[in-house]
C-alpha cells in the first residue's frame, strides 16, 4: 500500500497551514480547503462518505487544515511524506 503524497505548505499570509493528501485518503472528519482542479471551491468539512465521493469525482488530491478539522481524523493518514 502506498503512503499518500503529503505536502507540507507553510501558510502564507492570512492562509491557514495546509498539507495535500490523495482524495483516496480523505476521511469524515477533515476540512478541505482546496481542491487540486481549478473548480471554484470554498473550504468544507468532510461530514459524509457522499462528501468524499463527491470531492473524490472532482480531483486527485485535495489540501486539508488539520488544525480545522477533527485531530483523529487526520492522525489516520499514514505519515509518509515524499520529498
Amino acid at each position: 500500500m502506498n503512503a499518500p503524497n503529503l505536502k507540507r505548505m507553510s501558510g502564507e499570509a492570512g492562509r491557514a497551514r495546509e498539507i495535500q493528501i490523495r482524495t483516496r485518503d480523505l476521511t469524515v472528519g477533515m476540512y478541505v480547503t482546496r481542491l487540486d482542479s481549478s473548480a471554484a471551491f470554498e473550504g468544507t468539512a468532510v461530514e459524509t462518505p457522499d462528501d468524499i465521493e463527491r470531492l473524490r469525482s472532482q480531483c486527485d488530491h485535495v489540501y486539508i487544515d488539520p488544525e480545522r478539522g477533527d485531530r483523529y481524523a487526520f492522525l489516520l493518514i499514514p505519515q509518509s511524506i515524499d520529498p
